[in-house]
């Protein structure tokens, strides 16, 4: 049996691992580079001097030698199944058959209550027709990036808050994006990916083996928060995210940035995450952001209006995607 899709999401297999997630190893010049920034986080006046250390981790992630986290190689083979024109199913059933945790995940995704059919599901390849491949490479996608990304310890509560947000935002994003006739096919992978900037700081951080109070990581959060699309654009190029997926997530709290055009999927993502947030899905908990001085919702009012008019969302319709919205939300908690 096969089954029909097409969208080519990586241009090449660069920073694909066949073992289990992590870095790959960094030259001794780089080296030397997060450790001065270490010492610019050690230093008594950093909390004082964020500016510091906003430029100090700016240099990080724009040296060329910078390496984003790995993804596993099935990353790259279920998105290289899925950008055929025609697909044999056995050949997926294959590919989840080889990694237990993402097998479990389709599964129990195909009984949930927004799948669930008249039947049961009790194979890999039932859930896979009930799905639609789409569904699948999103589900194995959340799986992939909270083992890969959303995952460091000693950060494990600020991530974790972070993941169940880009979780929600994707959601949002595909529900958005369904209901305004725009591109669907990549609306869930944008959302799940506009804060891999952030997400990607914490894991540096660990990998250094620093650790930081309570204080210090929001100190350092509001700095990654600032300038989160750049190191989210960043990540997703050395990824070799499909430039249209790049420029939609690297742009999605400045949806005009590109030549004064925005795309529909930008705007999107933008309404997206708001949602997500009102819906209780914030990207930093709210007693860590009334420790802020500055709003977690970077977005302008005047941008999430002009979003609106970008996919001719009226107020009423909104609602209903909301409601749409939380409905789904109601299980992933």
């Amino acid at each position: 049996m096969t089954i029909g899709i097409e969208m080519v999401f990586f241009q090449n297999e660069a920073f694909f691992d066949e073992s289990s997630p992590g870095s790959p190893a960094k030259s001794e010049k780089f080296r030397q580079l997060l450790q001065e920034w270490g010492s610019v986080l050690s230093e008594a006046d950093f909390l004082q001097n964020p500016e510091k250390l906003r430029r100090s981790l700016l240099r990080i992630f724009r040296d060329p030698e910078y390496t984003p986290p790995l993804l596993p190689k099935i990353a790259y083979r279920i998105n290289h199944l899925a950008s055929q024109p025609e697909v044999n199913i056995d050949n997926v059933v294959a590919l989840l058959e080889q990694d237990p945790m993402l097998s479990g995940k389709v599964l129990r995704l195909s009984q949930s209550s927004a799948y669930a059919g008249r039947g049961s599901v009790t194979t890999l390849r039932q859930a896979i027709i009930r799905l639609g491949l789409s569904t699948v490479r999103d589900a194995l996608w959340e799986v992939i990036l909270h083992d890969s990304v959303f995952r460091a310890n000693g950060y494990t509560e600020i991530l974790d808050t972070l993941r169940l947000h880009s979780v929600a935002s994707a959601h949002a994003t595909r529900v958005i994006c369904l209901n305004t006739q725009q591109p669907v096919d990549y609306a869930f992978l944008c959302g799940l990916m506009h804060d891999i900037g952030i997400a990607a700081l914490f894991t540096s951080l660990y990998e250094m083996d620093i650790h930081l109070d309570e204080k210090q990581q929001l100190i350092v959060w509001q700095v990654i928060n600032d300038m989160h699309e750049e190191a989210t654009g960043i990540i997703a190029r050395l990824w070799r995210l499909a430039p249209e997926i790049r420029m939609v997530i690297s742009n999605h709290h400045h949806i005009d940035k590109v030549a004064g055009l925005t795309h529909p999927v930008s705007a999107a993502v933008c309404l997206a995450e708001h949602l997500a947030t009102e819906l209780g899905f914030p990207p930093l908990d709210q007693e860590r952001a009334s420790k802020l001085d500055a709003p977690v919702d970077l977005t302008d009012p005047s941008v999430l209006s002009k979003a609106m008019m970008e996919l001719h969302l009226t107020h009423a319709s909104f609602e209903h995607i909301r409601d749409e919205t939380e409905e789904i939300l109601s299980e992933i908690r």
